[in-house]
Parts: C-alpha cells; sequence; structure tokens
C-alpha cells in the first residue's frame, strides 16, 4: 500500500467515523430539545422562556406551516358564496404564487366557525420544527447561547450539568 493510499485510507475512516458521531449526536440534540418543549408549555405560536433557578434561561419558539388545495378553497367560497347568497373574502393571497391568506383564514376560524369547518378540510395545519435555545446569565457572555461545540468558543454544559463558562 503506499503512503497516499494509507493517507486516504486512514482519513475515509475517520470521515465514516465522523459522520456516524455526527448522526448520533443530532439524535440527541433532537431528543434532548424535544424534552424540552414537551416539559416546557407555551404557546401553539410564539416563544416562551423559562429561567432555572442558577440563571439558565430555555426559549422554545413554536410556529405553524398552512398548506392548503388552492383550488379547493377557491371553490368551496364560490358554492358557499352562491348556495347562501353571501359574499366572503377568499382567504388566498397572489404574489407570483397563490398561497392561503393566514390572516383571513384565522379570521374565519374566531369569526365564522361554521364556515372556517368547510374551508379548514382543504388546510393542512402542522407545526414546524420547535426552536430551543439555552443562555446562562450571570456570565460575562450572558447573551450567548450555550451550545455544544469544542473548540469554538461555546459554552460548554459537561454532563454533570454544571455550567463552566
Amino acid at each position: 500500500m503506499t503512503p497516499e493510499e494509507k493517507m486516504i485510507r486512514v482519513n475515509a475512516s475517520k470521515l465514516v467515523q465522523a459522520k456516524a458521531a455526527e448522526g448520533q449526536a443530532k439524535a440527541t440534540r433532537i431528543s434532548a430539545e424535544n424534552a424540552l418543549a414537551a416539559a416546557i408549555v407555551g404557546p401553539e405560536k410564539g416563544q416562551v422562556t423559562r429561567e432555572l433557578s442558577d440563571g439558565t434561561k430555555i426559549l422554545v419558539k413554536r410556529s405553524i406551516i398552512y398548506r392548503c388545495d388552492v383550488a379547493a378553497i377557491r371553490k368551496t367560497c364560490e358554492d358557499f358564496c352562491e348556495a347562501n347568497d353571501a359574499k366572503v373574502r377568499v382567504p388566498l393571497k397572489s404574489s407570483t404564487k397563490t398561497e392561503l391568506d393566514i390572516e383571513v383564514y384565522e379570521f374565519y376560524r374566531k369569526n365564522y366557525p361554521d364556515f372556517f369547518s368547510i374551508l379548514a378540510v382543504h388546510v393542512e395545519v402542522k407545526p414546524t420544527k420547535t426552536s430551543v435555545q439555552v443562555t446562562r446569565c450571570g456570565s460575562e457572555d450572558h447573551n450567548k447561547p450555550i451550545q455544544q461545540g469544542p473548540g469554538r468558543g461555546y459554552h460548554t454544559i459537561p454532563s454533570s450539568g454544571r455550567y463552566h463558562g
């Protein structure tokens, strides 16, 4: 085996091992984020901060994605208007693409629940990835997030749970 081939083999092995560790680290991170998001109750959309007794702050952000069948929403509104001799604003907005107008859609949810229930069958609503951020107050870098990351100037939280800035 040539020195070049040996170097390629060693680095290929390192790459495979690093990718495996990266996948495990990602799974661990996602599991921890999900556990924190489940433990810290907050609004469906928006954010909430929880401060622990040691000054650590955990910020949980949640948001929602709306997807709809544009043609079905348009037809439902037309049929509703025709059947009820009414006028409604179609909860769609157009730019280069037509998409659900969330403000109008939510207006119908709050003010016209019967009409909303007809529209809602054409809309898929699901939460986006919840964001979790942990910061430690009282340190000189109190506004920086605490993140795992060796050698990059990040604060680390060892498994003991004690903070070492």
